[in-house]
């Protein structure tokens, strides 16, 4: 399965090839929500340790992102219906990658993209305490229709897009139960 790569898959054309439009594959959603490893002074028990309990709690737990996730921390806690977090008391970080790597050894709560935390969230190192998760855009894959039939794209494309829908089933089946969870506690 995809775990914590983002696949953008782009072909130069030669100068000399007409213009056109791209051969366009959807990979699936991005789904966005909060995401820790262990949070100790709030709210409900989730194997044995405590999590925030409602989103309100996020303003007494140190925040980690990336400066292109604040828009997206906005947009989170619009759909949750909270005023927007203190970004200022969290950390910041120049990559997704470190945030995650931040929440794994538990500095705080990140807004995970589901796509590169599933395997953390099937594991047990990452929990995501709220039902909420924001989609606000969908990855795609996309190739010049010139070179669609081209063998290394061709077994490339078969290859994502396969493990492309796999993660996603997992990710929804990950979602679904900490769904089920989140409403058990509320």
């Amino acid at each position: 399965m995809i775990t914590s790569v983002l696949i953008s898959l782009a072909l130069s054309q030669a100068a000399t090839e007409p213009v056109q439009q791209p051969q366009i594959q959807v990979i699936g959603p991005r789904r966005s929500r909060p995401i820790c490893r262990v949070i100790h002074d709030t709210g409900t028990r989730i194997g044995g340790y405590r999590v925030c309990q409602t989103p309100e709690d996020l303003q007494r737990h140190n925040l980690l992102y990336g400066q292109r996730e604040l828009d997206v921390w906005r947009r989170w806690c619009r759909g949750a219906g909270i005023e927007p977090l203190d970004m200022r008391a969290g950390l910041q970080f120049d990559t997704l990658s470190l945030t995650y790597q931040a929440a794994r050894g538990g500095a705080g709560v990140a807004l995970g993209d589901a796509f590169y935390v599933n395997e953390d969230l099937l594991s047990g190192r990452l929990v995501a305490p709220f039902k909420l998760s924001l989609e606000f855009y969908t990855y795609h894959l996309v190739y010049p229709r010139s070179r669609a039939g081209n063998p290394a794209l061709v077994a490339f494309r078969d290859w994502i897009l396969t493990e492309a829908a796999a993660t996603n089933a997992s990710v929804d089946a990950v979602l679904a139960d900490f769904r089920k969870l989140a409403a058990s506690v509320e």
